[in-house]
């Protein structure tokens, strides 16, 4: 190692977690969370790390393999004013159908298909190039090998919206606390308490806490007017935080969370927690003492969910499911 670029590398007991994140399209923050490592020192170890694969493959085999911190742009035709050139990315629309935008004419659109297809794409920001000057300014040797400036973006077939399909996902059940008297439901059918939830509500609704939380930093569609125009406006600042967006259309800001059941929600562990207990045939106040809350919190919280899944599936599937009940 003593001839190797990566010699002089801090935390040698990182590379093998690094090296698995070489040949991922992720952005050099989400792999600096992911290695406890600032932003500097991941862009350094790419630096590096692709001066060695130049040195170790003259023929250049696996350089394009590598796809960590890049940033690529679509090249398409705009309908409108007829542009042809880079797009900029205007992050998902419902159904997670990736989203462009006109640089001229600020048009936006959808890029997925009947089918799959392939899509021109041009190299927008290679942060290994960044990092080396920032190594030349400091007075230190730095090699410049550019990623590759074109290359061919695989675009998914429009797939039918998440909330349409059959989620078959097993989920953990939580048990409740058993109670003193337990309440039962009133019914001509005399319904009992479930031991079980939905699992396709519950797996539905996980998917899309989940993608709420995101950290990613690449814009999505404005929360509140829909807009594609959007950029970032604030990246995280605390562990419990999430990127919080601009729309340069309305002017507001948002993030992944607004309009969600997560949006103003100081405890989100607990607001998960309750998915599981939104199908089953339990009062408010059963769902409280299952998860250390107040029968008022999980009131407020199921309204939350019944409103966030008007959004989601207009045709209300997902919203009949929901068992739990108490006080309106």
């Amino acid at each position: 190692m003593s001839e190797s670029p990566v010699k002089r590398l801090r935390h040698p007991h990182k590379t093998p977690d690094f090296i698995r994140l070489l040949s991922l399209p992720l952005s050099l923050n989400e792999a600096s969370r992911r290695l406890h490592m600032d932003y500097p020192a991941i862009s350094n170890w790419l630096m590096r790390f692709r001066q060695l694969i130049v040195q170790n493959d003259p023929e250049g085999v696996w350089l394009p393999r590598v796809k960590l911190g890049l940033r690529y742009r679509p090249v398409d035709t705009c309908e409108r004013c007829g542009y042809h050139g880079a797009l900029h990315f205007g992050g998902f629309a419902p159904g997670r159908r990736r989203r462009v935008i006109c640089p001229e004419c600020a048009r936006t659109w959808m890029i997925d298909d009947e089918s799959d297809h392939s899509m021109e794409v041009h190299l927008a920001y290679d942060p290994a190039l960044t990092a080396a000057r920032r190594t030349r300014r400091a007075g230190r040797d730095a090699p410049e090998h550019r990623a590759p400036e074109r290359g061919l973006l695989l675009v998914a077939a429009r797939v039918q919206p998440p909330s349409r399909v059959d989620l078959a996902a097993s989920v953990v059940q939580m048990p409740l606390k058993p109670a003193a008297r337990t309440r039962l439901r009133k019914s001509q059918s005399g319904a009992q308490p479930d031991a079980a939830d939905d699992s396709v509500l519950t797996a539905f609704l996980a998917a899309q806490l989940e993608q709420a939380q995101s950290l990613d930093l690449q814009p999505p569609a404005c929360a509140h007017c829909n807009s594609g125009h959007t950029r970032l406006h604030r990246e995280p600042r605390t562990p419990a935080e999430v990127p919080h967006f601009i729309c340069r259309d309305c002017g507001r800001t948002f993030s992944r969370l607004t309009g969600t059941a997560l949006e103003r929600a100081r405890h989100r562990d607990v607001v998960a927690a309750l998915v599981p207990l939104l199908s089953r045939n339990v009062t408010f106040s059963d769902a409280a003492r299952a998860l250390g809350t107040t029968p008022v919190f999980v009131n407020a919280r199921v309204n939350r969910f019944r409103q966030w899944l008007r959004v989601l599936d207009p045709g209300g599937d997902m919203e009949a499911r929901i068992r739990i009940w108490g006080p309106q």
